[in-house]
Parts: structure tokens; C-alpha cells; sequence
């Protein structure tokens, strides 16, 4: 079996009930909620836009009428971020979501990749490696670049707010449908327009605290929880939570910036044959997802209570303890950073069992298993291993109540 079709098969057999619960788990939120005709949902760019796709081919497999309008959504985090950011350009007071996303994206990169992120705007090279969300907007505000940067943020803001506008229809109740993992957009925009009440509908959450924040319920479809934990394959998807955005975006730009058009604002993500890409290719997983959608029944129910539980366990599998077809179906290469920068994540090199085991890795198992290392099993079961102890030191570690 090649790599092409692996990866397609297992988009069939195992990510596609996967994402069919999702889809059903989403229609069944949006009919629990009051009064939908006030409410829209709006699919974030990039993974949503694909996430709109699966979920038009559900409905219009199983014959399922969504209750609220659906739209695609140009947004990421750095232009919400930018949006959250016009206020506290004139307070000089950051909010705590603004905050936060700064402080966790910018921490360690210094002044320079944050207002050039931002702004645009090229600024001379400094030797900071370490930055916070005060500094960043005191430079913001500061007379080598307020008019600038006053001028770049509340232009694209203006711009952003009169697409948000056109594709919610000016509704007030707005949910956002995204992969995950914390709500990030969903804080920002909450704390960019105060009077649009925001919620978030994710595949799977995670849990980053941000106390004073706006809270947006935001709900985790597929899996809430703060880690993997080995007694529920769900969970699993925090593993090698790359892939899914892998999954899901496809090969478009994230959403940076806003152009004026004839018929609105654009942006730089919706080029000539954008929406081509946005489709399936033949051989790749995400074509596999779309095939097994388009073969649902009407009544969807009975088959994914047969064909989910075995997908999630193949999944987990897959994921923990991967043979040669596993790492076929799931390596995908590099990744990138976003956030306006050109950072990218990539697999490591095989350095050696103990070099496996340590630092950072996309996917550890993956580069355990191709490495052809004799010791695959001991190492993949020592990783799993060192899960557990994490989760069961964590437990320990509350404080009591």
C-alpha cells in the first residue's frame, strides 16, 4: 500500500466516523438553541472552512436541515488579536485576552517580530529575547510608531469588523466553529466587540486559564479535557493535535489582511482559486473523511453508533503505539507557526533512543517507529508510560478542597 493511499484509507475507515460524530454533535447544538434565527455560525479560516465543507456534505447526506446560517470566516488569532487591540491603543491598558495572547506568542521573540506581526511595519533589529504584552503596546503607543501602528490597526479592524458584519447578516448571537484548542479567537473577538455575544464550538478543548476575561462558553465537541488520558481514546487527539490542523487547513495562507473589494472587504487568504483548494484531493486523507460522509445514511445514528467507538480506538492506536502503515497515514511533514510570522515546525532527525525521548516533538511515536529502531515497543510503551505518571503527579499535585 502506498503512502497516498494509506492516508486516504484511513481518512475512510477511521477519521471519517470521527468526523461525522462531530458533525452530528454540532447540528444537535445548534438545535438546542433558543431562538436560532438571531444566531449564525461562522466557520474560522483556515481549518473551518473545510469544517464547513464536511458539514454540508452530513447534512446533505443524512438529510439534515442546520438551525442556524452557516458562513465561511476570515479571521485567525493575529487579527482578532489586532482587533482586541484598538481600545487599549488609546487606554493604554491591556485586556486580559489581549494580554494573554501576547504574552504567549511574543514572550520570547523580542519587540522587533511583534510589531512587524501586528503592524507591518519593519523595525530596527533589536537584541530583546524576551518581551511583554505591556512592552509590546507601550511601542505600540510609543512617537516612533503610534501613527503608524494606529493607523495599520484601526484600518484592518475596520475592515475585519465590516466583514464580521456581512457574514453573521449584523447578527448579534454569534458561534464560532473551529478545531481548537483553547477558544483563543473566540476571548479576542469577545473582547474586541463587547456588544456581540460570541460562543465557540470546537472539536476538542483544552484549558488555558484567563482570569478577567470575557467568558464565551465554548464547548469541546469531540473531547474536553486538559491532557491525554489513556482510559479514554478521545483524549488521544491532544497527542498529535498537528495533525488535525493538518487535516483541516488546507493549502491557503493564514488570514493576515484585509483589502477592499467590489463586493467587500478581502482577504489576503481568498486569491484567485481559493475555494479549489479548499476541496478534496484525490489519494489524502481528507478525501477519505469526505468519501465516508457523502456514503451516510438518513438515518446516520444507527451507523456511527456501530462505526465511532472502533474508529476511536484505531485512532488511538494508531497514534501510541504506530507501525510502518500508521506512520505512512499520519506523518505530515512540517507545520506551520502562523501568527504572522514564518516559523515552522518540523520532524526531528533520528538522534538516537534517549534523543527520542527528549525536547520537543510534533509526533514521538512517528519518529520513534521510522526511525526502525529494535527498540520501538519498549520505547513506545515507555512514553505512554511516562503519560500516566504525568497525569497521576498532576492529580496529586491539587490542592484538595
Amino acid at each position: 500500500m502506498t503512502k497516498a493511499t494509506a492516508q486516504e484509507e484511513f481518512g475512510r475507515t477511521v477519521l471519517g466516523p470521527i468526523v461525522a460524530d462531530f458533525c452530528l454533535r454540532l447540528w444537535d447544538l445548534q438545535s438546542l438553541l433558543p431562538d436560532p434565527d438571531r444566531f449564525a455560525a461562522l466557520f474560522c479560516a483556515r481549518g473551518g472552512l473545510r469544517m464547513n465543507l464536511c458539514f454540508q456534505h452530513f447534512c446533505a447526506a443524512t438529510k439534515l436541515t442546520p438551525a442556524i446560517a452557516g458562513s465561511d470566516f476570515m479571521v485567525s488569532r493575529l487579527v482578532a488579536l489586532r482587533a482586541a487591540l484598538v481600545e487599549p491603543l488609546e487606554s493604554g491598558v491591556l485586556g486580559p485576552a489581549a494580554a494573554a495572547a501576547l504574552h504567549y506568542e511574543f514572550e520570547r521573540g523580542g519587540l522587533q517580530p511583534a510589531v512587524n506581526a501586528i503592524c507591518g511595519i519593519d523595525t530596527p533589529s533589536d537584541e530583546t529575547t524576551s518581551t511583554t504584552g505591556t512592552q509590546i503596546l507601550e511601542a505600540l503607543r510609543s512617537p516612533a510608531f503610534r501613527d503608524a501602528a494606529h493607523a495599520a490597526i484601526t484600518d484592518q479592524t475596520a475592515l475585519f469588523q465590516t466583514h464580521l458584519q456581512q457574514v453573521s447578516g449584523a447578527r448579534r448571537h454569534i458561534m464560532l466553529v473551529d478545531t481548537g484548542l483553547y477558544g483563543t479567537t473566540g476571548q479576542l473577538l469577545a473582547e474586541a466587540f463587547p456588544d456581540v455575544t460570541f460562543s465557540t464550538a470546537l472539536m476538542a478543548r483544552s484549558f488555558r486559564p484567563l482570569r478577567g476575561a470575557t467568558a464565551v462558553p465554548s464547548y469541546g465537541l469531540l473531547t474536553e479535557s486538559a491532557d491525554y488520558r489513556v482510559e479514554f481514546a478521545h483524549t488521544a487527539l491532544l497527542r498529535y493535535w498537528q495533525y488535525i490542523e493538518w487535516l483541516f487547513e488546507p493549502e491557503l495562507p493564514s488570514v493576515r489582511t484585509f483589502a477592499p473589494g467590489p463586493d467587500g472587504p478581502v482577504s489576503n487568504l481568498q486569491r484567485d482559486g481559493y475555494r479549489a483548494r479548499i476541496q478534496p484531493t484525490a489519494q489524502t486523507a481528507f478525501a477519505g473523511v469526505v468519501s465516508y460522509l457523502d456514503d451516510l445514511p438518513t438515518d446516520s445514528a444507527t451507523r456511527l453508533a456501530q462505526d465511532v467507538p472502533a474508529a476511536w480506538r484505531r485512532f488511538q492506536r494508531a497514534l501510541v503505539l504506530p507501525d510502518a502503515r500508521a506512520v505512512d497515514a499520519l506523518m505530515i511533514g512540517v507545520r506551520s507557526h502562523d501568527f504572522g510570522r514564518d516559523e515552522t515546525w518540523h520532524l526531528r532527525a533520528w538522534n538516537g533512543p534517549l534523543a527520542a525521548l527528549r525536547g520537543s516533538s510534533m509526533w514521538r511515536e512517528g519518529e520513534i517507529t521510522r526511525s526502525g529502531t529494535k527498540l520501538r515497543i519498549p520505547l513506545l510503551l515507555g512514553v505512554e508510560a511516562a503519560y500516566v505518571a504525568r497525569r497521576v503527579h498532576r492529580r496529586r499535585k491539587r490542592p484538595t478542597p
